[in-house]
């Protein structure tokens, strides 16, 4: 298992990005490991996304640590700990909403879209089209 944090690869990096919105990026302190954010990433379709899931789980093991730990002291900052990052995840869950219903599309608004969207094999294919009921010899 893995751990890095590059500050270099922030603009490019989704795991970059997610260990920066969780803040696991103290190399003496590391909550989760490149795979295991890896893992979310290919599960959520934005970091925002991702990065909840790796809350959640970073949530459960500091609830996990609270639970086994005998010191009192101790037990209540892995609470406080496990409470932040469930209020962290609820509030990377509502910027997901917002950032998916910022990424509006609008086809066919140029030449090369139309042309890329009607050669793409994979679409639907439309219930009709211009010019569909056109004599092919030309006569009307």
């Amino acid at each position: 298992m893995t751990w890095t944090y590059t500050l270099a690869l922030l603009p490019t990096s989704a795991l970059m990005q997610v260990r920066l919105i969780i803040d696991d990026r103290d190399s003496t302190e590391q909550l989760l490991q490149d795979e295991e954010i890896n893992w979310y990433l290919s599960q959520f379709p934005n970091i925002y996304k991702a990065a909840a899931g790796c809350a959640h789980t970073i949530s459960g093991i500091y609830t996990h640590l609270a639970t086994e730990e005998k010191v009192e002291q101790v037990k209540f900052n892995y609470t406080a700990r496990a409470k932040l990052y469930m209020e962290l995840k609820d509030q990377l869950i509502e910027q997901a909403k917002t950032a998916i219903a910022g990424q509006a599309y609008a086809g066919g608004i140029s030449i090369a879209d139309k042309e890329a969207t009607e050669l793409d094999t994979d679409r639907v294919q439309p219930a009709f089209y211009k010019d569909e009921f056109d004599n092919p010899d030309g006569a009307s």
